[in-house]
């Protein structure tokens, strides 16, 4: 997706814009946990976070 798209701001204003998400950081910040979560990005896992930050 990143290739079509000049920046990676404008692929996930992009992707954000077809999900109907308010926000590109919103749909950063998804993508940061998942790799978080996948092992492949330093950071606390979303099982390791208190049940109210969920």
């Amino acid at each position: 997706m990143r290739g079509d798209y000049p920046t990676e701001t404008a692929a996930l204003q992009a992707v954000a814009e077809k999900l109907g998400i308010g926000s590109r950081e919103t749909l950063r910040n998804w993508i940061k946990q998942h790799e978080i979560d996948a092992g492949t990005r330093p950071g606390t896992t979303t099982e390791s976070q208190p049940s109210s930050r969920r």
